[in-house]
């Protein structure tokens, strides 16, 4: 019983990621649904609804630069500017409205029509090895960041204290798919590798949650310990 109560904390906790795992899953069942000109519609509900809801809660080859500028500014920037004026000088932090559940389900659906595209397509040049190795790449790099993040923050530990260095090491090294996913499709809309220049960042996300979710036991033991040593005697 006790199990099945943590099971079921750990996905209220990690819902997005489960999410994430549904749509991939779903995704690989019947791509058609959410690739470009299918029942979605994502080249419509992705770039004008999905990702201007990301940024107003947040919460062909290469396109030329002023229509990227552009694109970026109408579905990012805006939504974005418009959010933060909401959150200023409106009353809606004080209505129970799920913005954040809106927020994210909104990412799941850009997540979700991103590798229907991808299973869409023929061959998109990866393999299982390919893959195996992105994985390894980026948890070493991850690895990596978190640690150099680390020592750099601990030399300067009189300017700040074991929780901050923390802190530090993973907010300085933590990225999210609400960013990078939009940024990616508005600005390689129509190139013929946007599967393969998604897949790291589609592989950083569940691994900063993992590897952060591993990291953490051991940084909290180390907060402890640090606490205890500057005890006055």
């Amino acid at each position: 019983m006790a199990r099945k109560i943590l099971l079921g904390n750990v996905i209220r906790k990690q819902w997005l990621l489960v999410g994430i795992v549904i749509c991939i899953i779903f995704a690989c069942i019947y791509p058609r649904l959410g690739s470009k000109e299918g029942p979605l519609k994502p080249e419509i509900t992705v770039k004008y609804f999905a990702v201007p809801t990301i940024f107003l809660l947040g919460y062909t080859t290469l396109v030329p630069i002023f229509s990227t500028v552009f694109q970026l500014v109408v579905t990012v920037l805006l939504p974005l500017f418009l959010g933060q004026l909401l959150k200023k000088y409106s009353d809606i932090r004080e209505h129970n409205l799920p913005l954040n559940m809106i927020s994210q389900l909104a990412l799941l659906f850009v997540v979700y029509t991103t590798f229907c595209d991808t299973f869409m397509t023929p061959d998109i040049g990866l393999d299982a090895i390919d893959v195996l190795i992105t994985v390894a790449l980026v948890l070493f790099i991850h690895f990596v960041l978190i640690v150099a993040s680390f020592r750099i923050a601990w030399y300067f530990r009189k300017y700040f204290t074991a929780s901050d260095v923390v802190a530090i090491a993973f907010c300085s090294t933590h990225k999210s798919l609400t960013l990078g996913i939009p940024i990616l499709r508005l600005m390689f809309q129509g190139y013929s590798h946007l599967h393969q220049i998604s897949l790291p960042l589609m592989v950083y996300h569940p691994i900063q949650i993992i590897l952060g979710g591993v990291m953490g036991i051991q940084m909290k033991d180390w907060i402890q310990k640090q606490s205890i040593r500057r005890l006055p005697v």
